[in-house]
């Protein structure tokens, strides 16, 4: 061996190695990361649906899926999956783009599936409301690539490239004077706007859209039932709504699942309204709930 090809080599060791290590390394935290994303989603899966001791088994990879196993058997509605896989992928960060399929344990067959898009219209969510019954499942999520759109560059009068540096020179005065227009112009309305569907409940602002709870700078998240119990109670504050009311307009007719997990939901708002004393869910014994805000 020459000098030189020694010389190449040792290079290679120095620089292109290292890098790769460093692809390696960060490659296998992302997916660490990944990994116990898909355990919350399941924690949260089972949270949702009112049981809180069951095992989330150990995360598998199988052709590119995660799999999400429990210890136990449980019946789910749709929409209350959608709405939590979704709360916990956003929280996570890990992609806005993914297939969820729930799989049933014994017959292997897939019983439900949606594609959640990076928009509304990318996305394929069917049957929502239809409850599947008490069974062993398995939860499949394959993280879907992002979408690259790719925009021709325009060009000059004599037919050349003007390049990404010409266009925003061009384009920064005419911009910046148009959003300092529109920002002045329409700042304190956007700000009324954003918070227009914003509910008071004592010292908290509940905002059913973005299913939050907010007290000062704390934010509290909610799962999609509980938003919807609780803007039923707000609703009929300072009276009392009997179970078969709230079962009807909540959960509708799902059975008696629904009728043992009610306990349940109303626990977790209590903890979740918590902080302020004023703002309280009694127990009417033999008849149902009141909400009551001082």
């Amino acid at each position: 061996m020459n000098i030189k090809s020694a010389i190449f080599l040792l290079l290679i060791w120095i620089f292109i190695l290292p890098i790769h290590a460093q692809e390696e390394t960060r490659e296998n935290i992302d997916e660490k990361l990944t990994l116990i994303a898909m355990r919350m989603i399941g924690h949260e899966v089972l949270l949702s649906f009112g049981d809180s001791t069951s095992r989330v088994l150990p995360i598998e990879k199988e052709d590119g899926r995660y799999k999400i196993s429990f210890a136990t058997k449980f019946m789910f509605n749709p929409d209350d999956m959608i709405t939590t896989v979704d709360q916990a992928m956003k929280k996570a960060e890990i992609s806005n783009r993914y297939l969820v399929e729930v799989e049933n344990c014994e017959t292997e067959t897939v019983i439900y599936s949606y594609r959640m898009g990076n928009s509304a219209a990318n996305s394929i969510i069917p049957c929502r409301e239809r409850g599947q019954p008490e069974a062993c499942y398995h939860i499949f999520i394959t993280l879907l690539p992002p979408v690259k759109t790719v925009e021709p560059e325009p060009f000059n009068d004599a037919g050349f490239s003007l390049g990404i540096p010409v266009i925003i020179g061009l384009l920064s005065i005419s911009f910046l004077a148009f959003a300092g227009f529109i920002y002045f112009r329409r700042r304190n309305g956007e700000q009324s706007s954003e918070q227009s569907h914003y509910i008071s409940v004592g010292e908290y602002q509940f905002d059913p859209r973005n299913l939050e709870l907010i007290r000062g700078n704390e934010k509290t998240e909610l799962t999609g039932k509980e938003a919807e119990l609780l803007l039923l109670l707000y609703d009929s504050a300072n009276t009392t709504l009997d179970r078969e009311t709230i079962l009807k307009n909540v959960w509708g007719d799902e059975g008696d699942y629904i009728g043992r997990t009610l306990d349940v939901f109303i626990s977790k708002l209590r903890k979740k309204l918590a902080a302020d004393s004023n703002v309280k869910i009694l127990n009417i014994r033999g008849v149902g709930y009141r909400f009551v805000v001082n």
